[in-house]
């Protein structure tokens, strides 16, 4: 099963990623879909991209991710990518935010 913790602690390269991802980038509304099979969550910290959102799928092993930006009930997707495995490193290099202490 894909799950919000197994997703944000392979982000986060530790075993506490949701707590990590709170206190580094002030990560909120975490949401896990079961049919769908993704994660996302907000965050409030400033990207270089000037998103606010992102959405973690799986699919074959591999990831999918949707940055985009949410205000109100309007959503503008920035990027996205598919099949990749490292999701720090995407993540730091899209956003210019760091995930690890």
């Amino acid at each position: 099963m894909f799950s919000i913790s197994e997703v944000v602690n392979h982000l986060t390269h530790s075993k506490n990623g949701k707590e990590r991802l709170i206190f580094l980038i002030k990560a909120s509304a975490f949401t896990q879909d079961n049919i769908a099979n993704f994660v996302s969550f907000t965050f409030t910290d400033k990207t270089k991209n000037h998103c606010n959102k992102i959405k973690i799928s799986l699919e074959n092993n591999l990831y999918n991710i949707e940055f985009g930006y949410l205000v109100g009930q309007s959503y503008k997707q920035k990027s996205f990518i598919k099949g990749i495995y490292h999701l720090k490193q995407y993540f730091e290099y899209e956003t210019g935010l760091t995930v690890t202490c």
